[in-house]
């Protein structure tokens, strides 16, 4: 059973951890959405990928995991740290990251 408590971050502590710690940031949206509103993304799997398939993600760094506006990103987050990930949710998801992509 999957504990939905994953831990949650703001837009800042996860630029500080991105630049400070190397930290990679996790995109689990669709294309389209990625199109819409792009984010400087490291890793790019969308969700339903990421939950038949985490091969290949690091699991020596943290992962920030980002949707639109947060909320899938705490499932996302979830299911990694069941599966022994070091992940986290950024709250408020692309739209806390202003402007877009800019680190």
């Amino acid at each position: 059973m999957i504990r939905w408590a994953a831990n949650a971050i703001d837009a800042g502590t996860a630029e500080r951890l991105v630049e400070d710690e190397g930290a990679l940031l996790l995109d689990v949206r669709e294309a389209y959405r990625r199109e819409r509103w792009p984010v400087g993304a490291t890793l790019q799997r969308p969700l339903g990928l990421l939950l038949a398939d985490d091969s290949g993600l690091p699991r020596d760094r943290a992962l920030l995991v980002v949707t639109e506006e947060g909320e899938t990103a705490r499932l996302a987050a979830a299911v990694l740290k069941e599966r022994g990930y070091e992940a986290y949710a950024v709250e408020g998801g692309a739209l806390a990251l202003d402007p877009p992509g800019s680190w």
